[in-house]
């Protein structure tokens, strides 16, 4: 008998460690947050708003590009797709980080439809207005 009780001690110990490492794996594996997908793809500038000049309409030679990559990677465009910088992002549900060598910018941003809001609400709030195009 002793040797039967041993076994099945065994067995539900290892069906148990077994049960602990799948939960481990499916619930321990990192998830991007949906914010991120969300900004991913290609916007073009099409309006700013600056609290002393109001709305401004850019023409289109100054409708920058912004390119936000899966991999932290954003790249700056003029409207010829020319690259005009390169850094990288990090992105939090509100915040928007951009990176280089000898730069940091932080703006608030939100997304409305098809339109990436960056913005600074402090001394002289501004706003750009970039549509999806990618």
């Amino acid at each position: 008998m002793p040797a039967v009780v041993c076994n099945k001690f065994s067995e539900m110990k290892q069906t148990f460690i077994i049960s602990l490492l799948f939960i481990l794996i499916i619930f321990g594996c990192k998830k991007d947050p949906a914010y991120l997908n969300d900004i991913v793809g290609k916007w073009q500038l099409k309006k700013s708003y600056w609290i002393i000049d109001g709305t401004y309409y850019p023409p289109l030679e100054e409708q920058n590009i912004r390119e936000f990559k899966n991999n932290g990677q954003a790249i700056l465009y003029n409207y010829l797709f020319d690259t005009i910088a390169q850094s990288q992002y990090e992105i939090t549900d509100s915040s928007l980080i951009l990176i280089g060598e000898d730069f940091k910018f932080e703006w608030e941003y939100y997304i409305q439809e098809d339109t990436l809001v960056l913005h600074q609400d402090f001394w002289e709030p501004w706003a750009d207005y970039y549509k999806h195009i990618e």
